[in-house]
């Protein structure tokens, strides 16, 4: 944590994801553990095994000097290994920003350093890669060590199914009564120590900026920053109580995170197939692979042409692949998977012509993986790629008690997702699950998830949130996210025509615009959603319908929108 250097004014500058989860001073353990014979392995060797056999264990708070003992501890390892790879598990809340980016600059030789070797000599040479490992969490200032592992020209940072990887946004946080107090007497001093506050925390800024930004990387053939903006972007912009939780198939696919035992599978389907041509469509723009596209992935027609069949100029006597899939996709004439034993998974696009209209890039083990996978329902088997779900019949239930939000939903850090679920199922669920901190339920979709760590909740009409008071006694914050009227879902096809909102009406209206039935909403603090039936809709006609609490979503004749925190 940052502190102003007013002795009285006790404030916390936190450049985006650098605020501290902890208030200790004790500097974090840096320990080297047993090592494996120096022989088994070189600097090209950079993936870890599972179980994971740690060389340098990190934990605790990171405090000023941790830097050069982590250096020290490091360093001593190097002379030993002679270039074979040099694991680091991270088991740390945050701490420190600057000696956590000292860190991480040391890791990617970016920093000054006499004994830095710019050619990275193979044998001599080691690779530093970082490790969540399961039940580990990295946090806070612990991320940018995490994000700077290195097989010394590519990223090398891996994170386990279970292990928990949290981001957050800039904040500061002050003690309102010191403040006034201090604004009263010492006016011209709160200045100065609030521009110092701000100009600290742009340095933090420009040195995450430098650090990860200045020497690009490749994915496959594509050319990306050694860590993407967007990622920094993203945790910028969540509100100040809330968190960023890696803990779904998109996140890591489209920010370069290696999950740790999962591997390619050895047999593909066409369900896999679609993943990894929609997944990597979207990763290499550095998007979301969830964001709404119309067609569902199982209408993405499938093919299996012969290997010898010339696409793209290649063919498998040219490239000696051993299996060729093509996926027809919404932004592409055609997507082609190719793959070899013990070779990374190739990626291309073409036009109708069969011409490449793409640079071909490798796809990760979690490219074939629905980007909403939850990591923690992964298995650890590298074979096997499906979630298990909770069953809430299993396990002696005991009586949890929940304190309920109501039309409120907790964003991110999910430990598990299951579908075709009801609210009383997803309670007992989080109940019987000793890592549930809470749940979080949706109306429409009938989803439920459950959650590993708390979080600021954000008003949406279309979920429940339920959370254990033996975990937080205290009402949860909520997001200052502004309230916006958005659709809830996509407009259905088939005989029905929009979507009618079901649940307690506030009030019922007649007017003669859907621009004027969602002001009415808008302008109304009590109103969660509307559904405005135009003068030609079957029933209802020219209503504008406002409603204080929603239930559920019917396809029906009526527009719909709700309010929601974005």
């Amino acid at each position: 944590m940052r502190k102003l250097a007013c002795p009285i004014l006790r404030g916390v500058a936190a450049a985006g994801i650098v605020a501290s989860f902890t208030t200790a001073t004790v500097g974090a353990e840096i320990i080297a553990l047993d090592r494996p014979d120096p022989d088994l392995g070189t600097a090209s060797n950079a993936v870890p095994s599972s179980p994971v056999k740690c060389d340098v264990q990190l934990s605790g708070a990171i405090e000023p000097g941790d830097a050069d003992r982590f250096k020290t501890v490091v360093s001593t390892l190097k002379q030993d290994h002679r270039g074979r790879t040099i694991f680091v598990c991270l088991n740390s809340k945050g701490g420190n920003v600057r000696e956590a980016l000292a860190i991480a600059r040391y890791i990617r030789w970016l920093g000054p350093d006499p004994t830095r070797n710019l050619t990275f000599v193979a044998g001599f040479d080691s690779a530093i890669v970082t490790i969540v490992d399961a039940h580990s969490t990295c946090a806070s200032a612990c991320t940018f060590i995490f994000l700077a592992g290195s097989a010394l020209t590519s990223p090398a940072r891996f994170l386990h199914p279970k292990g928990r990887l949290i981001f957050h946004a800039s904040f500061l946080s002050f003690n309102p009564d010191v403040l006034q107090l201090l604004f009263a007497q010492d006016r011209d001093r709160l200045q100065r120590d609030l521009d110092q506050l701000y100009g600290d925390g742009l340095e933090d800024f420009r040195q995450i900026i430098d650090l990860f930004n200045s020497a690009p990387t490749r994915r496959g053939d594509l050319i990306a920053p050694w860590v993407r903006p967007s990622l920094f972007l993203e945790s910028f912009a969540h509100d100040p109580a809330e968190l960023l939780c890696i803990d779904n198939v998109d996140q890591v696919g489209r920010w370069n995170i290696q999950l740790l035992g999962i591997s390619v599978p050895k047999q593909v389907n066409k369900p896999m197939l679609r993943n990894v041509c929609e997944n990597a469509f979207y990763w290499r723009q550095d998007t979301s692979a969830l964001q709404p596209k119309g067609l569902s992935n199982e209408e993405l027609p499938v093919f299996f042409p012969p290997l010898d069949q010339d696409i793209g100029g290649r063919n498998v006597w040219s490239e000696g692949f051993d299996f060729r899939g093509t996926v027809v996709g919404r932004n592409y004439a055609q997507c082609v998977v190719e793959m070899t034993t013990d070779a990374p998974v190739k990626v291309f696009y073409t036009n109708s012509s069969d011409r490449p209209v793409s640079i071909i890039e490798s796809a990760a083990a979690s490219a074939f993986l629905a980007p909403n996978t939850v990591l923690s329902d992964l298995d650890a088997d590298p074979n096997r790629l499906d979630a298990p779900s909770v069953d809430p019949a299993s396990g002696k239930q005991s009586m949890v008690e929940f304190r309920t939000y109501q039309n409120r939903t907790m964003s991110g850090c999910n430990l598990s997702r299951l579908s075709e679920s009801d609210l009383d199922n997803c309670k007992k669920a989080c109940e019987v699950t000793a890592e549930c901190s809470a749940y979080s339920f949706n109306k429409v979709e009938r989803v439920c998830e459950l959650k590993h760590t708390l979080t600021a909740v954000r008003i949406d009409p279309l979920w429940s949130t339920g959370v254990r008071v033996s975990i937080s006694g205290e009402t949860l914050p909520s997001s200052r996210r502004a309230l916006v009227l958005t659709s809830p879902l996509p407009e259905p096809r088939g005989e029905h025509f929009g979507r009618d909102l079901i649940g307690e009406q506030k009030q019922v209206l007649s007017l003669s615009s859907r621009d004027q039935c969602a002001n009415a909403c808008a302008y109304d603090n009590n109103c969660l959603g509307y559904s405005y039936f135009d003068q030609d809709a079957p029933r209802d006609s020219g209503q504008c319908q406002l409603f204080s609490d929603i239930s559920d979503v019917h396809p029906g004749y009526g527009y719909s929108e709700v309010k929601r925190q974005q």
